[in-house]
């Protein structure tokens, strides 16, 4: 399957229009359009923004497993797609942080009673608010 015929796939998922994924990603909806009909190819960077907007891993819109992103990440070495590794790899590394320090989160949420869980969403939602911990 191609990054394009995955965008079209998942945006499909996610009930979204194309036009919603373009306004969710900065891109116009011919961008996605494009994509999505293999007209184009999209750069990684563009791939990760789409892969943030659909909320998923940049390795599954890529069409690699979870398993295959860690090899390649701590390999420094990928071979089943046109990108290059050095590309590659950064891209790979964010992803697993983001989802190592997401389940650290959801595994300490879900040991928390109802009342600690809703007092957690709202320390969360406080911490957004500050700018120190938003900006990138």
């Amino acid at each position: 399957m191609t990054v394009g015929e995955k965008i079209k796939e998942l945006r499909s998922k996610k009930g979204m229009t194309q036009k919603e994924l373009g306004e969710k990603c900065g891109f116009a909806d011919s961008a996605i359009r494009r994509y999505e009909l293999g007209k184009a190819n999209p750069k990684l960077e563009t791939i990760k923004r789409i892969a943030n907007a659909l909320e998923v891993p940049t390795w599954e819109l890529l069409g690699i497993s979870k398993q295959e992103a860690v090899l390649a990440y701590e390999n420094d070495y990928y071979n089943k797609t046109d990108y290059e590794t050095s590309e590659l790899s950064p891209i790979i590394k964010d992803d697993i942080i983001h989802e190592s320090r997401f389940n650290k989160l959801k595994n300490a949420y879900n040991m928390l009673n109802d009342s600690g869980q809703k007092e957690a969403i709202k320390r969360v939602e406080e911490l957004t608010e500050i700018k120190r911990y938003t900006e990138k």
